[in-house]
């Protein structure tokens, strides 16, 4: 899960993932995000240059996410029935959440 105890909050936050190549064209690609409260809207932009023309396209896809702390999913997930729930960091380039479910 991501962080968002770290995440700055606010809206026009960009959030930049560098340029791909790809078969002659190249893309600049970004995230665009815009908070209300414990919820943000992501614009994810990528911006398609033909490097044959003067051509240049770009793509826009939505979402919206809960930006919940790690210390809230694992209460939401205690609230589930999950025990043992434990938080790993360091071992994947975000924390991730572990717990055991009766069946």
């Amino acid at each position: 899960m991501r962080d968002y105890d770290k995440e700055e909050r606010g809206t026009g936050i960009v959030k930049p993932y560098g340029i791909r190549e790809d078969a002659g064209k190249r893309y600049f690609v970004f995230q665009v995000w815009d908070f209300e409260g414990d919820i943000y809207n992501v614009s994810m932009y990528f911006v398609e240059e033909n490097q044959q023309s003067t051509q240049a396209n770009t793509h826009i896809m939505r979402s919206r996410y809960y930006a919940l702390s790690s210390d809230r999913l694992v209460q939401l997930m205690e609230e589930a029935g999950y025990t043992s729930v434990t938080r790993l960091d360091n071992r994947f380039f975000q924390p991730v959440l572990l717990g055991t479910r009766a069946e």
